[in-house]
């Protein structure tokens, strides 16, 4: 996994009006959100930015997408 790329869960430790979830598109990962986030969370939410299973590889070439149920695929 590449080091930049695990998620990155930020709360404020309690129930709050807003949650955002943030997920990278197939040539990226959750580091692309950092900024983001960080704004997101300022606006009073917890802010939750997470890879898809098998992307954010250090191996760009890697089958692991394939891996993918279908349904992820879509959305």
């Amino acid at each position: 996994m590449n080091p930049d790329c695990f998620m990155q869960f930020t709360t404020y430790g309690q129930k709050v009006e807003r949650v955002i979830v943030l997920v990278h598109d197939y040539t990226n990962c959750p580091a692309q959100f950092h900024e983001s986030g960080e704004l997101f969370y300022d606006w009073g939410g917890n802010v939750l930015l997470t890879p898809l299973p098998y992307w954010s590889l250090t191996d760009r070439v890697a089958d692991g997408p394939k891996k993918i149920p279908s349904i992820l695929m879509i959305a």
